[in-house]
Parts: C-alpha cells; sequence; structure tokens
C-alpha cells in the first residue's frame, strides 16, 4: 500500500508526527497486512484536507485516548503533533484535565498526563512552568 504519498510508511510517519514509533515500526515488519488496514483508516481520521475533525484535534483526541489507556509515547506523540498543527498548550492541558474527570486523576494525570507535559518540555515543544523542573 502507498501511504498517502508519501514513498513509505516511515516517511509519512516522519512527517506526520516528527518520528517513527517503535509499535509502528514492529507492526510494519511484523504485522504488514494487518498494518495496511490499521493504515487505512488512520489516514482517514488524521489528514490535512477535508476532514471532520482538524488535524490538531484529531491529534489532540488520540493523545487524549492515549492517556486514557496509559499509552505514554502514544499520548506524547499525538501531543507533539497536535501542538506542530495548531493547538495551545491550555487546550492539551484541558483535554488531559478532562481526561482525569472522567477516568480518574490517578489512572489518567498521575500516570501519563503529567509525563507527556514533561517530555515536550524537556524536548523545548513545550516552555518550562515555574516550580519544577
Amino acid at each position: 500500500m502507498n501511504p498517502k504519498g508519501a514513498e513509505s510508511y516511515e516517511d509519512y510517519y516522519q512527517n506526520d508526527i516528527g518520528r517513527v514509533p517503535d509499535a509502528i515500526r514492529y507492526a510494519i515488519d511484523y504485522a504488514p497486512e494487518a498494518f495496511d488496514g490499521y493504515f487505512a483508516s488512520r489516514t482517514a481520521v488524521i489528514r490535512q484536507d477535508g476532514a471532520a475533525l482538524p488535524k490538531r484535534y484529531a491529534n489532540l483526541i488520540f493523545a487524549v485516548l492515549d492517556v486514557a489507556t496509559g499509552n505514554v509515547v502514544g499520548a506524547t506523540n499525538h501531543t507533539r503533533a497536535a501542538l506542530e498543527a495548531g493547538c495551545t498548550p491550555d487546550e492539551v492541558v484541558a483535554a488531559f484535565v478532562q481526561t482525569w474527570l472522567v477516568a480518574g486523576f490517578a489512572a489518567t494525570w498521575g500516570k501519563v498526563g503529567w509525563r507527556v507535559l514533561a517530555a515536550l518540555e524537556d524536548e523545548g515543544v513545550l516552555p518550562k512552568r515555574s516550580g519544577h523542573g
């Protein structure tokens, strides 16, 4: 399958979220036919033109779902992509707070949410906030 104008799946992810997550690399290598289906669904949701949700909000929703399910790496990648696509840091924090209101502070913010923000601070994607780090 040709990944939406990219030379390869790896190129697509590099262009879309700035890296190729290890989980994606292994899925491409070990389950290529299944990954074709996953990729088709993913690119139907996250795309620049003609999508029902702007790319920034599609990535923010993925980030929130990753926070709710305990996926730090996925939440970090999707939050970075949401910010790069135009989400503000305040929108990200508000979405993460909504997650803790629904699924609990310890299970969301306590395990994942703050780690995502800290990782993005360390990368320089988010400014450091006073009082920590």
